[in-house]
Protein backbone atom coordinates (compact mmCIF):
# COMPACT_ATOMS: atom_id res chain seq x y z
CA UNK A 1 0.00 0.00 0.00
CA UNK A 2 1.09 3.38 -0.36
CA UNK A 3 2.10 6.24 2.14
CA UNK A 4 0.43 8.87 2.87
CA UNK A 5 2.75 11.67 2.99
CA UNK A 6 1.54 14.69 4.77
CA UNK A 7 2.91 17.76 2.63
CA UNK A 8 3.20 20.84 4.24
CA UNK A 9 2.60 23.56 1.51
CA UNK A 10 2.35 26.98 3.67
CA UNK A 11 1.27 29.79 2.30
CA UNK A 12 2.96 33.11 3.40
CA UNK A 13 2.98 36.53 3.30
CA UNK A 14 5.33 38.57 1.46
CA UNK A 15 6.44 42.22 1.48
CA UNK A 16 8.60 43.23 -1.38
CA UNK A 17 11.22 46.22 -1.54
CA UNK A 18 9.09 48.82 -1.91
CA UNK A 19 6.34 47.95 0.65
CA UNK A 20 3.65 45.56 -1.46
CA UNK A 21 2.44 42.56 0.00
CA UNK A 22 1.76 39.39 -1.88
CA UNK A 23 0.53 35.76 -0.66
CA UNK A 24 3.44 33.58 -1.98
CA UNK A 25 3.93 29.34 -1.26
CA UNK A 26 7.13 29.61 1.20
CA UNK A 27 10.56 29.23 0.66
CA UNK A 28 10.90 25.35 1.47
CA UNK A 29 7.82 24.63 -1.02
CA UNK A 30 9.10 26.81 -3.98
CA UNK A 31 12.94 25.04 -3.72
CA UNK A 32 11.22 21.53 -4.14
CA UNK A 33 9.05 22.41 -7.11
CA UNK A 34 11.95 24.46 -8.47
CA UNK A 35 14.90 22.22 -8.62
CA UNK A 36 14.72 19.08 -11.09
CA UNK A 37 16.44 15.83 -9.85
CA UNK A 38 14.15 13.17 -11.55
CA UNK A 39 15.54 11.81 -14.74
CA UNK A 40 19.28 12.92 -14.05
CA UNK A 41 22.13 11.24 -12.50
CA UNK A 42 24.04 11.78 -9.02
CA UNK A 43 26.88 13.32 -11.25
CA UNK A 44 24.82 15.49 -13.57
CA UNK A 45 23.08 16.85 -10.46
CA UNK A 46 26.40 17.23 -8.98
CA UNK A 47 27.77 18.95 -11.37
CA UNK A 48 24.46 21.76 -11.89
CA UNK A 49 25.01 22.24 -8.05
CA UNK A 50 28.94 22.78 -8.37
CA UNK A 51 28.28 25.30 -11.45
CA UNK A 52 25.48 27.21 -9.12
CA UNK A 53 27.52 27.23 -5.97
CA UNK A 54 30.70 28.76 -8.56
CA UNK A 55 28.04 31.41 -9.84
CA UNK A 56 26.78 32.38 -6.94
CA UNK A 57 30.46 33.06 -5.55
CA UNK A 58 31.41 35.33 -8.57
CA UNK A 59 27.91 37.59 -8.67
CA UNK A 60 29.36 39.80 -5.49
CA UNK A 61 27.99 42.97 -6.25
CA UNK A 62 24.26 41.58 -6.45
CA UNK A 63 25.15 39.84 -3.45
CA UNK A 64 25.41 43.30 -1.89
CA UNK A 65 22.76 44.54 -3.56
CA UNK A 66 20.36 41.46 -2.06
CA UNK A 67 21.64 42.57 0.95
CA UNK A 68 20.86 46.13 0.63
CA UNK A 69 16.86 45.30 -0.40
CA UNK A 70 17.03 42.33 2.43
CA UNK A 71 18.06 45.26 5.07
CA UNK A 72 15.54 47.85 4.02
CA UNK A 73 12.69 44.99 3.42
CA UNK A 74 13.22 43.91 6.55
CA UNK A 75 13.12 47.35 8.05
CA UNK A 76 9.55 47.89 6.25
CA UNK A 77 8.08 44.59 7.51
CA UNK A 78 9.15 45.28 11.64
CA UNK A 79 7.47 48.67 10.84
CA UNK A 80 4.11 46.83 9.54
CA UNK A 81 4.39 44.47 12.18
CA UNK A 82 4.82 41.32 10.52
Amino acid sequence: MAEIHDIDEAIVKKVNSDGSISKVLDKKTRARKATQTTGLSKSKRRLIAKKAAKTKKKDLSGQNKANRKRKKTLKKRKNLGL
